[in-house]
C-alpha cells in the first residue's frame, strides 16, 4: 500500500492538497481504460485492489467496457458499485457540487476533454478523458486550484488553474460520478485526515470556507 502524507487542514483546501507525485501503478495501461484505471485508484481507497486487467476483464463480462472507445459515460462508476461503493452520477454539476462531495469524503470521477485540459490546440469539443477529482484548494479566492489524478499520466493531486479545469471538464457537460461515502478511517488517506467520521454521524467538514456546511448547503445544495 502505498504511503500518503499528512496534511494540516485549513478549512479551505477540500479533499487532497496538491502533490508533485506521480505512481506508475496509477496510469492506465492501455489506451481507452482512463475510466477503469480511476475506479481502480478509487476502490483503492476504500481498501479494495484489484490489477486494471482484472478490472477490464470483469467490465468486459458486464459489457461495460470496449478496447476501441472505453467506457460510456453511463457505466463509469458500475464497478464501484459492483463493490458495494454506492455512488451518484451528475449531469450539468458544478463547481459547488465537487466543494460539496469532498466535503463529505466523497471520491469523485468527471469527464473531460483532454486537450483542453493539457492546453494541446486541437478543435475537438468533446470530452474523451476520465480523471479523478482530488481536491479543491480555496486559499486564494481569487486562484481557486483543482488537484487532479491522472490516470494518463499517473500524476497525483496536480494542480490546474479553476479556469482551465472547467474548460476541459464543460466538453462532459459537466458530468461527474462521486460515491456517496466516505473511505475507511483506518487507510489514513491524505484527505482525511482532519475529516470529521463523528460530526453527528453525519460525516462531513465543518466548515466550507467562511460557511457552516449547513449554510453552504442550503446556498448552493
Amino acid at each position: 500500500m502505498k504511503e500518503y502524507k499528512k496534511f494540516q487542514n485549513t478549512q479551505k483546501i477540500f479533499g487532497e492538497e496538491s502533490r508533485s507525485e506521480k505512481f506508475d501503478d496509477y496510469m492506465q495501461g492501455f489506451s481507452k481504460s482512463c475510466a477503469i484505471q480511476a475506479q481502480k485508484i478509487i476502490l483503492e481507497k476504500y481498501g479494495i485492489f484489484y490489477s486494471e486487467e482484472m478490472l477490464i476483464e470483469k467490465a468486459e463480462t458486464l459489457n461495460m467496457y470496449d478496447p476501441e472507445s472505453g467506457v460510456k459515460a453511463e457505466f463509469i462508476g458500475a464497478l464501484l458499485e459492483e463493490e458495494n461503493i454506492p455512488i451518484n452520477h451528475y449531469h450539468d454539476a458544478n463547481i459547488f457540487n465537487i466543494t460539496n462531495e469532498l466535503s463529505q469524503g466523497h471520491q469523485i470521477i468527471v469527464g473531460v476533454n483532454s486537450s483542453n485540459l493539457n492546453n494541446i490546440p486541437i478543435e475537438q469539443e468533446s470530452a474523451d478523458h476520465a480523471i479523478i477529482v482530488s481536491g479543491i484548494d480555496t486559499s486564494d479566492p481569487n486562484n481557486i486550484i483543482v488537484n487532479i489524478t491522472d490516470p494518463a499520466t499517473g500524476e497525483v493531486a496536480k494542480a490546474y488553474p479553476l479556469n482551465d479545469f472547467i474548460d476541459a471538464w464543460k466538453d462532459s457537460n459537466y458530468f461527474m460520478v462521486s460515491t456517496t461515502a466516505p473511505p475507511s478511517p483506518h487507510l489514513n488517506l491524505p484527505e482525511m485526515q482532519n475529516f470529521e467520521y463523528d460530526d453527528d454521524e453525519r460525516g462531513h467538514i465543518k466548515m466550507i470556507g467562511e460557511l457552516s456546511y449547513e449554510d453552504f448547503q442550503e446556498l448552493y445544495g
